[in-house]
């Protein structure tokens, strides 16, 4: 196949060109890493000619491979011209060229991790192989090692730079989906700057990803979201009596709460939340998430309109809680720490620990009240189209796995409604199951009034509405 030019998400057409082939087999595809079409030819010619000599030498008998690769590997590198890039300017190449081929331009906090992970590599490149001075010499060798050090010991580099000033990392066990993600950034950091380094190889495309074995955020049960609701609420009350930083953490997780279990917004567009996104005349919030640049559009509850209202009455800049977004763009593990402190204070089971991972892993937190948010409207039957356009997933299944999450509370009510039944019902217990039914379902409060009346005058019918409120549509938090 021919160089092409890939067609991006905005339905333009891709600044550099692209190659795809067969050979051997198997496909091979990518980016030339030039705006050239001449160039992006040369490239692929060059390309299949490594990749076809290289199937060559896989085809030869064990005894003489290793000395066909080193032979092969000296003429390719003596085919290639001019200069490699030196590993300390590798970055900044990255920084400039990257925005052209990426899919998705990194935020400020994503191009800080992505030079994270590059740094740790880079370390561990001048720790344990200090005649590396450019990127033309790393090789399949230098990151199947530097892998197998993330997979047994953790990040190479355990001295933390901080603010307070540094402190070691002791963590051993990186979570699969770390390792990944270590792996994932590094091969594009190679990919983004193979013309400039003149590579003809990716040495991180031969490392394979971890099995992920995910570890899923469980969701908020219903008791335990009216003890946060209380707990807030009890904390307002005796707000006079608050010391200042309690009234400034009440703020800031009483934002998070509120906000999060009535949208399904992510903390960052929880925290970033400004008045230009919210409407009051159609009672609406849109905006563009942080994470995927998706358009959402979120109805208002009752219960956060009148939170809204109650913000935009101490309004002091463009965010609903100046705090929060001040607090997550100086230090976003601070709105964490804070919503944690408070579910402990509640004795909420918030990390759990597993025999995989060197450290617990949080399994209620921010983004639990997301889970849970699409757990109660898949419960209420709300559509997954409709979910999905509201929380901005991007795609339905993603969103459909979000709704079925199984609480502890929906299990036990499971186990008791069949404790309680006979596996052949006389004709009586039979119409008392679906009398028992009939009520449970009954919306009317005039009717049910008169059902109670007639089975059971000597009940109170108010008592029985009061204790067995049937299901709302929509949230009271």
């Amino acid at each position: 196949m021919a160089v092409f030019k890939r067609k991006m998400a905005d339905g333009e057409l891709s600044a550099y060109w692209y190659y795809e082939f067969r050979m051997g087999g198997k496909r091979y595809r990518g980016s030339t890493f030039t705006q050239n079409k001449s160039e992006a030819v040369e490239f692929e010619i060059n390309r299949k000619i490594v990749i076809r000599e290289a199937i060559d030498i896989e085809s030869k008998p064990e005894k003489y491979k290793k000395s066909s690769l080193i032979q092969f590997r000296e003429k390719i590198t003596d085919q290639i011209s001019g200069d490699s890039l030196n590993l300390e300017d590798v970055w900044e190449t990255v920084v400039k060229e990257g925005p052209a081929v990426m899919r998705k331009i990194p935020s400020k906090k994503g191009w800080s991790a992505k030079e994270a992970y590059w740094n740790d590599f880079l370390a561990f490149l001048k720790t344990k192989h200090p005649q590396i001075k450019t990127l033309r010499e790393v090789t399949n060798e230098q990151t199947k090692e530097y892998a197998s050090h993330l997979k047994t010991s953790g990040k190479f580099q355990k001295i933390i730079q901080c603010k307070g000033g540094q402190y070691t990392n002791k963590i051993t066990q990186l979570a699969p989906s770390t390792i990944n993600e270590y792996i994932k950034q590094l091969k594009q950091i190679f990919n983004i700057t193979a013309a400039k380094a003149g590579l003809l190889e990716n040495p991180f495309n031969n490392i394979p990803l971890v099995q992920n074995k995910k570890k899923s955020r469980e969701i908020f049960e219903i008791d335990e979201l009216e003890m946060i609701k209380k707990y807030l609420d009890d904390k307002k009350s005796n707000w006079q009596n608050l010391p200042v930083s309690e009234k400034y953490d009440l703020g800031i997780t009483e934002a998070l709460f509120i906000i999060g279990i009535n949208t399904g917004l992510r903390r960052a567009d929880i925290c970033l939340l400004k008045w230009e996104n919210v409407n009051f005349t159609r009672k609406v919030i849109t905006m563009e998430t942080q994470k995927t640049n998706e358009q959402v559009s979120i109805p208002l509850t009752q219960a956060l309109h009148n939170f809204l209202q109650e913000k935009r009455k101490s309004k002091i800049n463009q965010y609903v809680t100046p705090e929060l977004s001040k607090m997550y763009q100086e230090n976003s593990e601070g709105t964490t720490y804070r919503f944690k402190k408070m579910l402990t204070d509640l004795n909420i089971q918030s990390v759990k620990s597993f025999s995989d991972r060197s450290r617990k892993t949080s399994v209620k937190d921010i983004h639990a009240l997301r889970h849970t948010f699409c757990y109660l409207h898949g419960f209420q039957g709300t559509p997954i189209v409709t979910l999905q356009s509201i929380v901005g997933h991007m795609s339905s299944k993603m969103t459909e796995a979000y709704t079925l999450h199984t609480t502890e509370q929906s299990k036990r009510d499971a186990i008791q409604r069949f404790s309680l039944g006979e596996i052949v019902p006389s004709s009586l217990t039979h119409t008392k199951n679906i009398l028992i039914q009939k009520i449970t379902e009954c919306h009317d409060e005039e009717l049910l009034k008169q059902l109670l009346s007639d089975i059971t005058p000597k009940i109170s019918t108010q008592d029985y509405i009061e204790k067995n409120e049937p299901p709302q549509r929509g949230m009271k938090w």
